[in-house]
Formats: C-alpha cells, structure tokens, sequence
C-alpha cells in the first residue's frame, strides 16, 4: 500500500487486506517471493513481508484501498463531517486503486455504489440476513476475481462457484459478528442495527443474527475444507473459523435480551390455562378417532331421547326418527347406515 498509494495509505491496513492477501497467496501455484519493509510504528525496524510488486500483495492493497474508501463514504453519508472532508483527499488513491483492480479482471461498479445501496436498505430497517446482502454481494465479486488472476492454480466451475459462496458467506460473517459488537454503540446512539427494532433488542432478529453467523461458519469451513489450497489452509481456518467464533460468542454474552414483563407472562399464562379448560370441557376439536368417538355417543344419546318420546319418521338426510343424522358424514358407521336400516346398527 505504501509503494502504491503513498506512505499515509498504510495506516489503512486491517483484517480485511490481510485476510483477503492470505487468499490468494494460499491460491497460487508458486509462493510469492518474500521481501522485508521498515515497521512504519518504528522505522528502525525492518519486517518480513512479500513483495510489493506480486499479485498477492497489488490485488490485496487496491482492495484494502477500496473498501476504507467506502467506508469513509458510508461515514459521510451518515453525516459524519471528518469523513466528508477525508473523502475528497482520498480519492486519487481510489481511482488508482480502482483502476488495479479493474486490470485484475475485478469489476467495481457494485463496490463503488456499496455505500448508496447500503444506505438505501436500511433506511427500510431490514433484519440481519437481507442487511448483509450488499457485503455478501461485493465480497462475492471480490472472490469471483481470485480464479484469474495470475499464477493461481486452475479451479473447475464448481471450484470457482466454492470460492465466490466463500466470499459471500465471509461477507455476511464479518457484517453478523459487527452488528453483534456494535449493538450496544448503536443501541446508544440510535444507529441502525439489524438486530435493533424501534431501540430494542428484538430476540427474534438476534437469533436470525445468530443463525446467520453458523450459516457462514459452515459453509467457510466447507469451502477451506474442500478448495485445493497449496498454503495457507490451517490458517485460514484458525482467523475465519475458530476466531471469529470467539468474537461472535464474546459479543453474544454482553448482549442483554429484553425478558417479558410480568403482565406477559401473567397472560400467557392465562391463555394456556383457558385452552387447556376448553380442551377438557370437550369444546377444541377433535380429529381421527376422537371425533367418531364423539359421534356415536351423541346419536346414542339422541335415540334414547328418541325411543323414550315414542316418535318416529325420516328427518334430514338418509337417517331415521330413531337414530336421527345417523349418516350424515362419510365414516365407517354413515356409510353402513346407508346400505341397510339404520335402526339395526349397534350404536
């Protein structure tokens, strides 16, 4: 970043460069050479790095240089004031950056209306799964690029289509464990988050968050599990898996979920109380054997009534005076009512 975009760019390095630069690198054919750079904390201090000029570190740095930018442009549309005025300087280096990328074969149309599209979903308040989308999406053409580029190995189409569904699931990873972490600082401030619903933890979009989150988890490992890494592989799985788990599991415990309130759980309650008394009172339906069961006593019932009143004489349908609507549906008993007389079927 610092060879390509000027020394200052190099406070920009973070998590996503170097994850995405493990990647490739684990991806290609031949190791990158290695190469060392002054430490820009101490300048005395050289570090083990590759080389500046590989594929691994040129696709890795104008990504880095992408996203900071549109988060620097997510900031001022938020209308964070520092970073309105950050972007304006910024910007040769995303052009620059921009057009690097897009000589990789990488399009930039999705990355560079990342933070108008954003803006627009969730101003509509979207649960977790569609507000990572946009994420999901620019990471998915992030990772559709890698295949080729130069030096990496040759991977088949559902290789390719692995690598693409990595970046999604990465994608909505990164955006679930974030909101988790953040949603106290949102909660606060009155930012959107996507497991917040008018200021309040809403337990069913935080278990959608969570849900989200295992989603990814397998689907990475599967994907680590299943591409044909020639380095790389246990690390990638150690930052992305077992790390990340970490962090999710440690923002999960500091989130406080809203318990119901007294007069809630008194009505609740109530409720399963009164169905379970119209239940037994024999008022909810039943079905199968229960209903027959409840036919026979009731024309039981109906034809003593019947014999003791001395009456008889056809009434509604195929039944008798005696036995009444004795074949008025289609079980077993109407239907050899209606072959011979009712009368003579042991009820």
């Amino acid at each position: 970043m610092g060879e390509d975009y000027g020394q200052l760019s190099r406070v920009l390095v973070s998590f996503d460069a170097v994850l995405l630069g493990a990647v490739v690198e684990g991806l290609q054919e031949i190791p990158t050479q290695g190469d060392r750079c002054r430490c820009p904390i101490n300048p005395l201090v050289h570090r083990p790095t590759l080389r500046h000029d590989s594929v691994t570190m040129r696709f890795s740095a104008a990504a880095q240089v992408l996203l900071a930018d549109q988060w620097v442009a997510d900031r001022a549309e938020e209308g964070d004031r520092i970073a309105a005025l950050l972007r304006p300087v910024a910007a040769p280096f995303a052009r620059s950056a921009s057009a690097t990328f897009a000589g990789f074969g990488a399009p930039t149309e999705l990355l560079d209306a990342l933070p108008r599209i954003q803006q627009q979903l969730e101003q509509q308040h979207p649960p977790p799964m569609q507000a990572a989308q946009p994420t999901a999406d620019a990471l998915t053409v992030v990772f559709r690029a890698i295949p080729d580029l130069p030096g990496v190995i040759g991977l088949d189409g559902a290789q390719r289509l692995l690598l693409a569904e990595m970046g999604a699931a990465i994608g909505r990873l990164v955006y679930g464990v974030d909101a988790l972490e953040d949603l106290a600082d949102d909660q606060r401030a009155g930012a959107f988050n996507p497991c917040l619903v008018d200021g309040k933890v809403e337990p069913s979009r935080l278990a959608a968050c969570l849900e989200m989150i295992e989603d990814a988890f397998t689907n990475i490992q599967g994907a680590i599990a299943q591409l044909p890494w020639q380095r790389n592989q246990e690390l990638l799985e150690n930052v992305l898996v077992q790390r990340q788990r970490m962090k999710a599991q440690a923002a999960r415990e500091t989130i406080d979920v809203p318990q119901p309130t007294w007069w809630e759980t008194l009505m609740a309650v109530l409720l399963q109380m009164w169905v379970l008394v119209r239940g037994a009172a024999g008022d909810s339906p039943d079905d199968g054997e229960g209903d027959d069961i409840g036919r026979r006593r009731k024309r039981k019932r109906q034809k003593k009534k019947t014999r003791d009143r001395g009456s008889s004489g056809a009434v509604d349908g195929d039944g008798c005076g005696c036995c009444f609507e004795v074949a008025c549906c289609d079980c077993d008993l109407c239907s050899r009512a209606r072959d011979r007389d009712c009368c003579d079927i042991d009820l």
